[in-house]
């Protein structure tokens, strides 16, 4: 129940749950399963989520990587060059770079490098015979 202030006006509000409903209304109330309580709760998860920085830095990486530039020190350029671009704004600052995105995105980059590079060096072997010997060992490639 709400509770009367000093001035007889009603000072708190009354709690209402939106799965629930009202406390008052909960005798009356068909209650929901677990399995549309937990729909509810993913709903409410996704409306509520925040947009993320999905831009990816891949050349801007390498470059720093290639001029031996620190984490700090290409976030801040990053993030300079961001702001004469219009990119950040003092009202919408959510495109930022800190250290931490430049890092994440400098060991993709070398992570995806390295693949790139084993891919292509890579000699299959599909057989190996082995004749007894203690010499060289014969691969054939087909």
């Amino acid at each position: 129940m709400a509770k009367a202030g000093p001035s007889g006006l009603n000072t708190r509000c009354a709690m209402n749950c939106p799965v629930f409903g009202q406390p008052s209304q909960l005798p009356e109330n068909v209650l929901p399963t677990y399995e549309q309580i937990i729909k509810f709760c993913a709903w409410i998860r996704n409306v509520e989520k925040q947009p993320q920085m999905r831009i990816q830095f891949i050349t801007f990486a390498k470059t720093c990587d290639r001029h031996g530039i620190s984490d700090r020190s290409a976030a801040a350029l990053a993030s300079a060059v961001l702001n004469d671009i219009g990119v950040v704004t003092p009202e919408d600052s959510s495109q930022i770079v800190d250290r931490s995105k430049v890092r994440r995105e400098r060991q993709k980059t070398r992570f995806t490098l390295r693949l790139q590079e084993l891919n292509v060096n890579v000699i299959r072997v599909h057989r190996i015979y082995f004749d007894g010997d203690k010499d060289k060992t014969l691969a054939q490639e087909t």
